[in-house]
């Protein structure tokens, strides 16, 4: 997968090594560990070298549309993060997705933060209730 890649550094919210699988991040069975980097999009890199070596990605998943699941259930910290590109919205049928395997329930915390920051600052519209008529 050739992604070109675009991160300024003050747009990173969150970057780390993450046990991740999905059949579109190339890995169905099992976890491989990639050095993932939350910006607009999610970017994901063999190792945190060839992110600051500005490497291209192995891949990225946008994310204009997403939704993300917790589950920590038996001691397990996982995130399902499920994207889908606005453009495509009618033309793909199931959204690109990853699942997360952190090691701790701090590092849940760190990543659905960052997620967060992502909401917040995000380039949709903004609507705001005014009752004054």
């Amino acid at each position: 997968m050739n992604q070109e890649m675009c991160v300024v550094p003050e747009d990173v919210l969150m970057q780390g090594y993450v046990l991740a699988t999905g059949a579109d991040i190339g890995y169905r069975v099992g976890y491989k560990r990639y050095y993932f980097v939350l910006t607009d999009c999610l970017y994901y890199f063999e190792t945190k070298e060839s992110f600051e070596a500005k490497a291209t990605p192995v891949g990225r998943l946008p994310l204009e549309i997403f939704s993300i699941a917790k589950n920590e259930s038996r001691g397990r910290f996982q995130l399902a993060i499920h994207a889908l590109r606005s453009a495509c919205f009618f033309m793909r049928r199931y959204p690109l997705s990853v699942e997360f395997n952190l090691d701790s329930s701090e590092s849940m915390k760190a990543w659905l933060e960052g997620f967060d920051k992502l909401v917040t600052r995000s380039v949709l519209p903004q609507f705001v209730c005014d009752n004054s008529f």
